[in-house]
């Protein structure tokens, strides 16, 4: 679902809504244990290994909390190695006589990564996809017909829980859950103040 030009959601048939919710709902429940799972994922990279009981144990016997942490820098070195591969994007011609149209194409990639700081968003997708297990950004055209690229923060992301794809193509569906307080939302949609 598109934002109208004046920035506001379009109205939504009720049936429509109730799909949106059913999908929400599915993913939810799908993924609730992913989402666990990816966020001890990122406190084991952050060398957060120990669990409460644990830490407690070693408080009590007066022992230092000292973790190895293995998973940080293999992850570092592996992000290292991304960043130093940095190349710019660049459009290939399908016939001899298509180079022209490929270098302009080029050209333009590069602008648009250049705007968007391309090279940056890569190594953060490719953090989250490393630590959490799924990235994914949203790219659109604005109204001055700038390309924008947003990374979507991995727990906002939702996908059909049935997705085997590790690029999510064999999903059903794929969204952002964003979380807004009901006066908010009540702003956005006037008409259904009461019902929000």
């Amino acid at each position: 679902m598109a934002l109208r030009r004046d920035g506001n959601m379009p109205e939504i048939a009720r049936d429509e809504l109730q799909t949106y919710k059913r999908m929400l709902d599915e993913a939810r429940t799908g993924l609730e244990s992913s989402l666990t799972e990816a966020k001890r994922a990122r406190d084991y990279y952050d060398g957060k290994q120990l669990t409460p009981k644990q830490s407690g144990v070693l408080r009590k016997r007066k022992q230092p909390e000292t973790i190895r942490n293995r998973i940080g820098p293999a992850i570092d070195g592996i992000l290292g190695i991304l960043e130093q591969a940095k190349v710019d994007p660049r459009a290939f011609p399908r016939n001899p006589q298509d180079e022209e149209a490929a270098d302009v194409a080029t050209k333009c990639l590069q602008y648009v990564a250049d705007q968007n700081r391309f090279h940056k968003i890569k190594i953060d997708l490719a953090d989250n996809h490393l630590v959490e297990g799924a990235a994914a950004v949203v790219v659109q055209v604005d109204d001055a017909g700038e390309v924008n690229i947003d990374q979507i923060r991995f727990d906002e992301f939702f996908y059909d829980p049935y997705s085997r794809e590790a690029d999510y193509k064999d999903a059903r569906y794929m969204g952002v859950a964003k979380w807004m307080y009901a006066a908010d939302l009540a702003k956005i949609y006037p008409e259904s103040a009461e019902e929000i």
